[in-house]
């Protein structure tokens, strides 16, 4: 089974009410399961399970959650690494560039 995921641009304003966060997508096939742990029981439909972390560049320009739901601090470009950990324990990576403006 294969992950793939495709790096994409999201621009946050920094202040807005609805533009100063955004969250990642992550799109896996219906065969599996993200879970927060490899331990956590997956659903009788999925195959397997996946685990996605998420890293901020600079968690000064902006910062990005567990669930990849990212903040803007300050105006400036960041790129968030998103990591999505098979459970056979492949691993495929991608890149969000953020850039927040004023």
């Amino acid at each position: 089974m294969k992950v793939k995921g495709t790096a994409y641009k999201i621009t946050l304003t920094l202040g807005s009410k609805t533009e100063s966060k955004a969250t990642i997508k992550v799109n896996l096939p219906k065969t599996l399961e993200w879970v927060n742990d490899f331990k956590d029981k997956t659903a009788g439909s999925a195959v397997g399970a996946v685990m996605v972390t998420f890293k901020s560049g600079n968690e000064k320009i902006a910062t990005v959650d567990e669930k990849g739901v990212i903040t803007a601090k300050k105006p400036g470009k960041v790129d968030i690494k998103v990591t999505v950990t098979l459970y056979s324990g492949k691993t495929e990576t991608y890149k969000v560039s953020v850039t927040v403006k004023k």
